[in-house]
């Protein structure tokens, strides 16, 4: 087995310093394939050190993976407490024959070490003692109204929903929903320097946003994507971003009034912290004392064509999870399809992207009795980010795309879909 140390290693094979047949002429060729053999893994191999991160709970998570021989293993669990090994996961070599050629043993080492990079790019950290500063902890997310309102006590504080890009922020920068680093918005991280020096454990919750370009969601997302890598930031890219990109606050806490104090607490403790800070808006909420006012600020959002509204309840504290103390109301219908092909306008709009054909995520049965597989839906956005999408066309298939759309049909398809956006940042 590998050292099961704080750190993991790679094992390989020992080489075999001299022939058990010396008679056998093939004897010497095996000696030097053995001996290249396992200098071979021994350079490949690295140490994996173990990672870390703050799971739901708060509680203080370990993971590290190693390989062994065509294989690689996982532990995970709880700091101090139990901790659960994975079942080998045999590997194969990859191109028999060919100059590319890997082994069981490289193909494992390969395969172990891609795991511990996307873990490490979602937030774990390697050093247990900076999770709290350096380490993600994913945002709160919300539960459905519908599902939970008769739990509801009143009053309850109403946001507006937004339609951008959710992103934490930390001292140690800014990062998406799923974890992964945020590059093109120094100017958001600049503004909030001094709001970190004076609080180095703040926590921001909230979302990459600009009311203006609500109705061309797909450039704010392109301008905040975390495909963007520190070499590929221009000044012009830079500069757009600046003009276009707001952070918008949904919530957050510092040491002082922390995730456990009540909601009102931690929005007022924010409000008072980030007033005028620039390109950074900390929401207003509404108190609604039943659910009829709660239906009437909806209205508001709906005659205003926006995408609904949140509903926080009780002393709502900030849990890195869903919560049903965090309920959602929305104008329509929402969700990500995978991108099957993207089509030309006509008359005017040739060279643009106007229509995306889309996969279902399972086959349905029309009213005729045919499968249906797939389904069209219009895109929204600019003349210049539609023809930007048309000449980029070969690069969508298989990403995915927000639809908004009225409802499903009886038989599974939605109805009106347009195509809001492609994300690429999860």
């Amino acid at each position: 087995m590998a050292n099961m140390g704080s750190e993991t290693g790679v094992t390989t094979p020992k080489p075999t310093t001299q022939s058990s047949n010396p008679g056998n002429p093939w004897a010497p060729f095996a000696q030097r394939w053995s001996v290249w053999r396992h200098n071979t893994f021994n350079n490949m191999s690295e140490t994996l050190a173990t990672l870390y991160k703050r799971n739901s709970n708060g509680k203080l998570q370990q993971w590290r993976i190693w390989a062994e021989g065509g294989a690689y293993y996982t532990e995970e669990g709880i700091v101090n407490g139990k901790i659960t090994r994975s079942k080998a996961h045999t590997c194969e070599g990859k191109n028999p024959g060919k100059a590319n050629a890997t082994t069981p043993e490289a193909q494992a080492i390969k395969e172990a070490k891609a795991k511990w990079e996307k873990k490490l790019a979602t937030g774990y950290t390697t050093e247990a003692s900076s999770v709290d500063s350096t380490g993600y902890r994913e945002p709160m997310l919300a539960k459905k109204f519908e599902d939970y309102k008769a739990e509801v006590t009143y009053p309850v504080e109403v946001d507006q929903k937004l339609n951008g890009m959710r992103c934490n922020i930390t001292a140690a920068g800014a990062r998406s929903r799923k974890g992964k680093p945020i590059h093109t918005i120094p100017h958001v991280l600049k503004a909030l320097a001094p709001a970190f020096k004076k609080h180095p454990h703040l926590f921001l919750d909230g979302e990459l946003f600009n009311p203006v370009y609500q109705n061309n969601l797909n450039r704010l997302i392109e301008l905040t994507s975390v495909i963007f890598q520190p070499k590929d930031l221009t000044r012009e890219l830079l500069d757009e971003s600046e003009r276009i990109v707001q952070f918008h606050v949904y919530d957050g806490f510092t040491t002082e009034v922390d995730s456990q104090a009540a909601f009102v607490d931690r929005r007022e403790v924010l409000r008072q912290l980030l007033q005028n800070v620039p390109s950074v808006h900390v929401l207003q909420s509404v108190r609604c004392t039943n659910e009829t006012e709660v239906c009437e600020e909806l209205a508001k959002t709906r005659k205003a064509r926006k995408e609904g509204i949140i509903v926080r309840w009780g002393v709502c504290r900030y849990e890195f999870k869903r919560s049903k103390y965090l309920l959602k109301l929305k104008n329509f219908e929402s969700d990500e399809f995978e991108i099957v092909a993207v089509e030309e306008g006509n008359g005017d709009w040739v060279g643009c992207a106007k229509r995306m054909i889309l996969k279902l995520h399972k086959p349905v049965v029309a009213r005729d009795g045919s499968t249906v597989t797939e389904f069209a839906a219009n895109i929204d956005g600019t003349r210049q980010s539609l023809q930007r999408m048309w000449k980029n066309r070969m690069l969508l298939p298989g990403k995915l795309a927000t639809v908004e759309f009225q409802e499903y049909s009886e038989w599974g398809v939605p109805l009106i879909p347009w195509v809001r956006c492609i994300r690429e940042y999860e």
